[in-house]
């Protein structure tokens, strides 16, 4: 205990110092950071049409959950939002009829027309966000055999489109039409696309190379962010029931608690909050306030290589609830301090200053988009997040990213993988808990700061 007691001090002393020696002011972006994915409807959830009333009333199956779209009629732009039929035709599929790729999923894309006996091909609206230069994106999509017919295999192309690069293609390997047994049992296969952003609009476009009425289905197409950190959100691997611990929708969790994976509350106490307050994207649903019952900082860890470049992202507000004039008073918001490991070094320490609105409500939360970017000495940095604010309400945090900032030769070289996955979601990067002495300030920094507690005396 004595031990534990006496890291938190120092830690204590190095919040301090950081906040009297130097700080530079972080680069405030006013729009938001990346969404979670950046494809508008790219599980099809959200259709331009009433069921059993669609184009040409051309539903048809048991419940009228079929729809023929072809390009070149009204359906092909608005049926699907997000997405036009460009050339033959598509289907629209029920899960009434025929199970999705997911679980919350109630439609997916059959990339033929059954009706005309044509291949269809199947494009994008421009992404939700131009992905941002140099940084490493996934494209993932879910594909399988229509098992109601057609050839012995089937495949079907993706071409993504950059301005200023030359499109980035996958020919899915054939399929065989015995892999989807009926329209309850289909079996469901993942494919994988990298690219490197260009800070310009990207489209993605399906097309089936199957010359028949029937082809592949699709579904639950995304793109997201090579990130390096894998809870960036807070979204995973949580237990809590915040029924039963708090009737306000949060928590409280004070030093040094390790309960949100990947993370570790490093000094006074922070509030972990579903449903108290809305979260920066509508795809997240957990929001940290960085003020619980005091000021509180919390540390994670990512890999990184020496000599590489490597920006931050991270959603951050001013708390409903806090004063008015609390935000006003504070030279900073919050502290975003970067440091190696091991070494301890300092490699990026800035200050955030977060502009209260009048007009903030818990449901109407004005979030902006910080970043932060540095050059590694190691394998392995910590980012810590570190409130200035007094009181029990202060700056909100959400949506964190970390990824490499790709230098423009290694961008041209894309990385296509043929390869179908089982499972895209990022696993965790370590057990969750971050050692006070060796991960979070390192032993060149704590000897430094030992020294300071010992004059202090």
């Amino acid at each position: 205990m004595r031990e534990r007691y006496f890291g938190t001090v120092l830690l204590g002393v190095f919040v301090v110092t950081l906040h009297c020696c130097w700080y530079g002011s972080v680069d405030v972006v006013q729009v938001k950071g990346d969404p979670v994915n950046l494809v508008d409807n790219g599980n099809f959830e959200r259709m331009g049409f009433t069921l059993g009333k669609g184009s040409k009333n051309r539903w048809e199956g048991k419940g009228m959950t079929k729809l023929d779209v072809q390009a070149g009629t009204a359906a092909a732009v608005g049926a699907v939002p997000g997405w036009c039929v460009v050339r033959g035709g598509v289907e629209v599929l029920s899960n009434v009829d025929y199970v999705s790729a997911s679980a919350a999923s109630s439609f997916c894309v059959h990339l033929n027309s059954a009706a005309t006996g044509a291949a269809g091909t199947l494009r994008s609206m421009p992404l939700l966000a131009p992905p941002r230069q140099g940084a490493q994106y996934n494209l993932t999509f879910s594909v399988a055999v229509n098992p109601d017919g057609g050839p012995a295999s089937c495949s079907l192309n993706v071409t993504l489109f950059r301005k200023g690069r030359l499109p980035v293609s996958l020919a899915v390997p054939p399929l065989l039409s015995s892999s989807s047994f009926s329209r309850s049992y289909l079996l469901w296969r993942t494919f994988n696309l990298s690219f490197f952003g260009t800070n310009k609009n990207t489209y993605i476009e399906f097309a089936s190379s199957t010359p028949a009425k029937y082809g592949l289905l699709l579904d639950d197409v995304k793109v997201s962010l090579l990130d390096l950190l894998s809870n960036g959100g807070f979204d995973y691997g949580t237990t809590f029931n915040f029924t039963q611990l708090s009737l306000d929708g949060f928590i409280v969790l004070q030093t040094p608690s390790a309960a949100i994976p990947q993370w570790f509350v490093n000094s006074g106490s922070i509030k972990y909050s579903k449903g108290h307050y809305i979260p920066s994207d509508e795809r997240l649903s957990n929001v940290l306030d960085l003020n619980g019952d005091s000021p509180g900082s919390i540390t994670t860890s990512f890999p990184s290589q020496f000599g590489l470049s490597y920006q931050i992202l991270f959603d951050f507000a001013a708390s409903p609830e806090a004063s008015f004039g609390t935000f006003f008073e504070a030279e900073a918001a919050f502290f975003v301090a970067v440091l190696d490991s091991v070494q301890g070094t300092i490699l990026s320490n800035q200050a955030v200053v977060v502009t209260a609105s009048l007009n903030q409500t818990l449901s109407n939360i004005t979030w902006q988009t910080g970043s932060a970017t540095f050059v590694a000495v190691g394998n392995r940095t910590n980012v810590t997040f570190i409130s200035q604010i007094s009181g029990d309400y202060g700056p909100l945090l959400d949506n964190v990213h970390v990824y490499e900032i790709k230098q423009e030769n290694k961008a041209l070289s894309e990385n296509v993988t043929g390869q179908p996955t089982t499972n895209y979601t990022l696993q965790s990067q370590s057990d969750g808990k971050v050692d006070l002495f060796q991960s979070l300030i390192g032993w060149r920094l704590l000897w430094f700061f030992s020294i300071n507690v010992l004059v202090w005396l």
